[in-house]
């Protein structure tokens, strides 16, 4: 539950940093932006010191909850895959391995920071990757849950079935599109 919620309020709110930001950036024809940075600057001008603070603190907020959210998924990820007991509802001592992933993650995730890569960039292909792992991983999904030898008596319902196999057009069908068009 904490990694839904958390991944659905940082979601909302970055979706409207990009929705007002690229609303004001392009109708003052500022369509080439590198870095969050460059954005919060290039909106200073065309929206006054308000809209820079509340770019940054926008940022500065999506971070705060969207990185403790990642760290924590990834570890939930890592102790399932590899059959590990580890939760957060467990001291650290509890569930050593868990929190390690944590820690791995985390300072991975600093040492990219300090790399001085393009996190524009990275942030770009990071999603182009997600997009085309989705079919795949969705395919998956889909014909796990719909086996009785898997999932015994609580295989999904035909609605979500459904709903899956269209899912799974919809993300096949965008991840053509964008190759087709790169």
């Amino acid at each position: 539950m904490d990694t839904w919620v958390g991944m659905v309020f940082s979601n909302l709110v970055a979706f409207f940093i990009i929705l007002t930001t690229a609303a004001t950036l392009h109708a003052h024809g500022e369509t080439h932006i590198d870095s969050a940075l460059q954005a919060a600057e290039a909106l200073r001008p065309l929206a006054g010191a308000g809209a820079y603070w509340l770019f940054t603190l926008g940022i500065i907020g999506t971070g705060m909850l969207g990185v403790p959210v990642l760290v924590g998924s990834c570890a939930y990820a890592v102790s399932e895959g590899a059959a590990w007991k580890g939760s957060l509802e467990r001291k650290p001592r509890q569930a050593p391995r868990f929190y390690g992933v944590m820690a791995i993650a985390m300072m991975v995730g600093l040492a990219l920071n300090f790399a001085r890569l393009d996190a524009v960039k990275m942030l770009f292909y990071s999603a182009v990757v997600n997009g085309l792992l989705a079919p795949p991983l969705i395919l998956l999904v889909i014909l796990l849950t719909s086996d009785p030898k898997v999932m015994g008596a609580r295989v999904s319902p035909p609605v979500l079935r459904y709903l899956g196999w269209i899912t799974f057009v919809v993300m096949i069908a965008a991840a053509v599109g964008m190759l087709v068009t790169w």
